[in-house]
């Protein structure tokens, strides 16, 4: 990257999370790094030599940029593509909406709909293959239910791809991976994939987001196509600092430097159990009213300890898909038999339930949380629904686990949320539905400080990936990741905290969000 101008940033309310300075009014940016925090007095005084424009922001708050630390991101763009059915409202409305989509189509073209939510239905009972042939319909039917680890296929989808031994079409877990595989070698080539993911980026982008943590989990039909980032990294059309996880080996060829630092290798990601939602989270006692279900392990303890043995070997990070408290325990119980050290501190994705005792067991092994703030106001009635009175109490223990001693980051899980940070903070400290009724407030003792919710999804992440000494701050030497809001958010009411929105995105100190007249971008 060239020689970039100066800009002086003025009049701010700048948030650095640097302890030796947390706050300031002005920061300098110079060739795509911070040169200096501090009064607009202190800069003029140092560099007055220093040609620089000024951008003056009359008190809105300047933040580390955003991290958004577990999410698909080439499953997100991917989506684009989709028939989107969250707002589906019934069963026979969801049926309608394919009729619809197939009327649009050539009969051999694939219906792919996502994002179903059969809570919100009065039956709560979702579709099988015998109601989607029952329409007519001719296309092949895949459909993903919003937790992504349930769904559905039409008869059509599943002789296509040779799917012999279903007789409902539901599907849980990596059941679905055939017909996932097919309907993409079908359906979407590699400059339209390389398209749908640049301008998710920038989307992205648009929300404050300057770094993604990105999970390719191809046995779940989410996979990620790592030469892609490396094209756009390579044409200047990777507005993000992207950290690499896979559920399959290390890719072993990505070197940071042959991309301008905006590709990193994480780790590996296994799935343990599946979703709350889908009934497949594994429980260590049965959902409510389902005696005979608790939930699913993908892995025996056995398999699972010779995976942690491997990494840790290798010094691999590890992402923990983990949302049942059995998943949980059989985690802890295999980290403590066979960890090597702490380092590299492995990450635990979700922990929708976590017991008291696991907690503290967590904060013995020195494990990373991962949380998605978004899931309570999505969660909240389904949730008590599926574990009852008793077990509610161990849900989204937000505020236990930083008053552990345990490191948190905020992340979206996209597409089962909206990767907005912003809605994240605001749901973090608020603990609401998303309409905000104040009387929806789910164990207030467990909402956020504004400054806690803030670091999961800036200081936090970097820390995570070992990365703090060099990201995640506005700090002297650091790379000139910002966002700039349109507002002051201390000022703001936390209720209306998601109404904030960025005003401006640096990454690099390139604009990746908004303009500023002849300062330099991605395009």
């Amino acid at each position: 990257m060239g020689k970039m101008p100066a800009l002086l940033i003025k009049n701010a309310d700048i948030i650095t999370f640097d302890p030796l300075r947390p706050r300031a009014d002005s920061i300098l940016l110079k060739d795509g790094i911070v040169l200096q925090t501090g009064t607009y007095s202190e800069i003029q005084r140092n560099y007055e030599d220093l040609d620089s424009r000024t951008l003056d922001l009359s008190g809105k708050t300047v933040l580390p940029g955003f991290t958004d630390a577990h999410l698909h991101l080439g499953a997100l763009a991917r989506r684009k593509l989709a028939l989107d059915l969250s707002d589906a409202a019934s069963r026979d409305e969801l049926l309608s909406m394919l009729l619809d989509r197939s009327s649009d189509l050539e009969a051999d073209e694939w219906i792919w709909g996502v994002g179903f939510n059969e809570n919100n239905w009065p039956d709560g009972t979702i579709p099988d293959r015998n109601d989607i042939d029952g329409t007519g319909i001719p296309n092949p039917v895949f459909l993903v239910r919003i937790c992504s680890h349930v769904s559905i296929a039409n008869t059509a989808a599943l002789e296509r791809s040779g799917v012999r031994n279903n007789t409902d079409g539901i599907l849980l877990e990596k059941e679905a991976l055939p017909i996932q595989v097919k309907m993409w070698h079908e359906s979407v080539d590699r400059d339209q994939e390389e398209k749908l993911l640049s301008d998710t980026c920038f989307e992205l982008a648009s929300l404050g987001i300057t770094s993604a943590h990105t999970c390719s989990t191809p046995s779940y039909g989410l996979g990620e196509n790592l030469e892609i980032y490396k094209s756009l990294a390579r044409k200047n059309r990777l507005p993000l600092r992207i950290t690499y996880y896979s559920d399959q080996e290390d890719p072993n060829n990505i070197e940071p430097a042959d991309f301008d630092n905006r590709l990193h290798y994480g780790g590996l990601k296994v799935f343990l159990d599946g979703s709350l939602g889908g009934k497949t989270a594994a429980l260590s006692s049965h959902y409510e009213g389902e005696p005979n279900n608790i939930g699913i392990l993908n892995h025996d303890s056995l398999s699972l300890e010779k995976i942690i043995g491997k990494a840790e070997r290798d010094s691999i990070q590890i992402q923990f898909h983990t949302i049942g408290d059995r998943a949980l325990d059989q985690l802890l119980n295999a980290i403590e038999r066979t960890s090597i050290s702490p380092v590299p501190s492995h990450r635990v994705i979700h922990l929708q339930i976590c017991r008291p005792d696991q907690l503290n067991k967590l904060q013995e092994l020195g494990l990373t949380c991962d949380i998605q703030p978004a899931f309570v106001p999505s969660d909240l009635y389904m949730a008590v629904e599926r574990l009852g009175d008793r077990r509610i109490k161990w849900c989204y223990p937000w505020k236990d686990m930083i008053l552990h001693n345990l490191l948190v980051t905020g992340s979206s899980d996209a597409p089962v949320e909206k990767p907005d940070p912003m809605e994240g903070i605001w749901a973090a400290v608020n603990r609401i539905n998303w309409r905000g009724d104040p009387e929806s407030v789910w164990r207030p003792d467990q909402c956020l400080s504004l400054m806690e919710a803030i670091s999961l999804y800036t200081v936090n992440p970097e820390i995570a990936v070992n990365r703090g000494n060099d990201r995640g701050r506005i700090k002297k030497g650091f790379p000139a990741d910002l966002v700039i809001l349109n507002g002051n958010i201390e000022r703001t009411p936390k209720i209306q905290l998601r109404d904030l929105r960025p005003q401006y995105t640096f990454s690099g100190g390139k604009l990746s969000f908004g303009k500023i007249d002849g300062w330099p971008d991605f395009a």
